[in-house]
C-alpha cells in the first residue's frame, strides 16, 4: 500500500502519502497513442488514478471497473470500447480479470501486482482474443529492490511450475 501511495491505519482511516508511480504512469500514457488498461488491486488507487487522468486528459478519458462500481461499470465498459475520447480503463484484476473482451487496448500497465498468477493471466487475456490484429504491450511499474520485484519473481516461479506441469510454454512475459 505504501508504494502505491496510501495506508489504512488501525482504525480503518485512509491516508494518502507521497508516491512516484503516478508520474511514471503518466509518462507511459503520454507515449501511447492507443487505449490503455491500467491494472491495480487497490480501490483507493482506482479513485486516485481516475482523478489524475481526468485532470490530465479530460473528464471523458477514464472508465473504471472494480467491485465498488457494479451499477456504473457496464456503462464505463461501453464507453471504453466505443468512445474514442475514453482512452483508459482502470480496473482491478479481481473484478475485471475474467469474461471481459477489451481488445481495443494496445497497452496494459500493471500499476501494482499481487502474487496471484490466475489474476495475472486472466487480466492479460482481456486484450487477447482470436482475430486480434494489433500488438499489445505489457508494462509493470516496479520499485527496484522492493516487494514489487519479489511479487514478479513469485509470479515467474508459479508460471514455470505451471509450464512444467502442463507441458506447454504458452507464456513468457516475465523475465
Amino acid at each position: 500500500q505504501i508504494r502505491c501511495g496510501f495506508v489504512n491505519d488501525d482504525d480503518g482511516n485512509h491516508h494518502e502519502i507521497p508516491e512516484r508511480r503516478t508520474n511514471e504512469l503518466l509518462t507511459e500514457l503520454n507515449e501511447n497513442i492507443g487505449k490503455t488498461i491500467i491494472w491495480t488491486r487497490w480501490v483507493p488507487v482506482v479513485h486516485r488514478l481516475a482523478a489524475h487522468l481526468r485532470k490530465e486528459f479530460g473528464e471523458r478519458s477514464v472508465a473504471q471497473f472494480f467491485g465498488g462500481n457494479r451499477n456504473t461499470r457496464a456503462e464505463d465498459e461501453r464507453r471504453f470500447l466505443g468512445d474514442p475520447d475514453c482512452k483508459f480503463m482502470i480496473a482491478t484484476p479481481a473484478s475485471a480479470g475474467r469474461g471481459n473482451t477489451w481488445t481495443v487496448a494496445n497497452l496494459n500497465i500493471y500499476h501494482d501486482n499481487s502474487d496471484d498468477l490466475e489474476h495475472r493471466i486472466q487480466s492479460e487475456d482481456r486484450t487477447h482474443r482470436s482475430g486480434l490484429k494489433h500488438p499489445v504491450t505489457y508494462v509493470d511499474l516496479v520499485v527496484p529492490g522492493s516487494g514489487d520485484e519479489k511479487r514478479l519473481y513469485a509470479l515467474r516461479k508459479k508460471l514455470n511450475i505451471a509450464t512444467l506441469i502442463n507441458g506447454d510454454n504458452y507464456r513468457e512475459w516475465l523475465v
